[in-house]
């Protein structure tokens, strides 16, 4: 009975290993998909927390004055530094050059600082005409990481000023303290010498 009961007693002991091994296998295989899931959380945050945004310009309105020759500076951090970074101007959504086919306004190169953590590309004007402010000029900053952008538009330096409307200024009749026809019009007066002129000649011919 003792031999019989020996080769079952290690097949038992053997199918136990077997699926302490298989347990094992599974839960080491679900810590290790689960420190893959965190690792590329945290990946996915790094970049996010990197990626490019615009720096400058730090308003939405410029003023401008008819004329003038203006520089808009746009300044902007790459975040992840790579070399698909672009950064470029759009005016009313499209590119400078094709919305002045004349060249009065253009973007300058790109440029970049020492460190890499800064690049600039500037917007010129020759000179502002009334054109441009009713137009939205926006930076855009694009690369793996991202994107981002800023909108500015310009406002006139001084307001529209109206020229004043002359002054007419109507000669006063000249007035004496003890005038009884003071600021009284000119024909009224004729008037009513007329009719003094007249009662004067009737009492005249009356008497005769």
């Amino acid at each position: 009975m003792t031999v019989l009961l020996q080769p079952a007693l290690l097949t038992n002991s053997h199918s136990s290993q077997t699926e302490a091994s298989m347990e094992l296998t599974i839960l080491l295989t679900a810590f290790m998909g689960c420190i893959g899931v965190l690792r590329s959380e945290a990946t996915a945050d790094s970049i996010e927390m990197l990626g490019p945004r615009i720096l400058q310009p730090h308003r939405s309105k410029i003023r401008a004055g008819l004329g003038e020759q203006l520089v808009i500076e746009c300044k902007a951090d790459p975040g992840l530094p790579d070399d698909f970074t672009l950064v470029y101007w759009l005016v009313n959504r499209i590119f400078p050059e094709v919305a002045y086919t004349d060249g009065r306004v253009s973007e300058t190169e790109e440029s970049a600082s020492e460190d890499g953590r800064v690049i600039q590309r500037s917007l010129v004007f020759k000179n502002v005409t009334a054109e441009d402010f009713r137009s939205t000029f926006t930076c855009v900053i694009r690369s793996l990481a991202g994107l981002d952008q800023r909108t500015v538009t310009l406002m006139p330096n001084h307001k529209a000023s109206f020229p004043s409307l002359p002054q007419v200024l109507s000669p006063r009749p000249s007035l004496t303290p003890n005038s009884k026809h003071l600021g009284k019009p000119r024909k009224e007066l004729k008037k009513k010498h007329r009719i003094k002129d007249q009662r004067k000649k009737r009492n005249h011919a009356c008497k005769k």
